[in-house]
């Protein structure tokens, strides 16, 4: 019944060795997500547009097919689906690194007649967004809005396993329960029961 930190049984050295290694990690997942959004910005439109349709299929779009709209460089219009529900989706996706502003929100809004009159828009960059633009997205009584910028849709493809893929990093754990079993490590007692023994005492 007795609970602990599995740091405990560890040497200093390697509690500190691991918290590097994760922090180090991360970075080096932040490094590749801007290579990957750099060399999307290279793909020829075909081919930009067929890996982004791996990937919404991937997180559920389907169904997909090229619209006319005045917004964006692209449009789509799909199908979203989430468990037995489906939505008509409008998608409008902006190849360049240029912020994207509000009226990019707005005019996605008020073409959704383009998209099989669509009611839900995803709004998908290359680039960055303004600040001001989520809280557009977001705003009360219009059509819901999602928003990628770069660095969402690095971390949305990573997720799902297109254009990038996770690795693992070993990394060596004791098996504490084993030893333990074994009598290899040093007894211990709960906080609760050396507060009992020192009031006895």
């Amino acid at each position: 019944g007795l609970v602990a930190l599995l740091e405990w049984d560890l040497p200093s050295d390697a509690v500190n060795a691991e918290r590097d290694a994760l922090r180090a990690a991360d970075r080096q997942r932040q490094s590749v997500r801007r290579a990957f959004i750099k060399r999307l910005r290279t793909l020829p439109d075909g081919a930009l547009l067929e890996l982004l349709a791996t990937w919404l299929n991937a997180v559920g779009v389907h169904s997909l097919r090229g619209v006319r709209a005045d917004a964006g460089d692209f449009s789509l219009a799909g199908t979203l689906r989430r468990g037995p529900e489906e939505t008509p989706l409008a998608i409008t996706i902006f190849r360049g690194n240029q912020p994207i502003q509000n009226d990019a929100v707005v005019a996605l809004r008020g073409g959704l007649h383009h998209f099989d009159h669509a009611r839900v828009g995803w709004l998908i960059t290359l680039g960055q967004v303004r600040e001001g633009t989520l809280g557009e997205a977001h705003a009360e009584g219009a059509a819901p809005c999602a928003v990628f910028d770069a660095d969402a849709l690095a971390v949305s493809m990573e997720e799902v396993g297109v254009g990038i893929h996770r690795a693992s990093l070993p990394l060596a754990v004791l098996d504490v329960e084993l030893l333990d079993s074994l009598g290899g490590g040093a007894p211990r007692t709960s906080s609760a029961a050396s507060a009992s023994s020192d009031e006895d005492g």
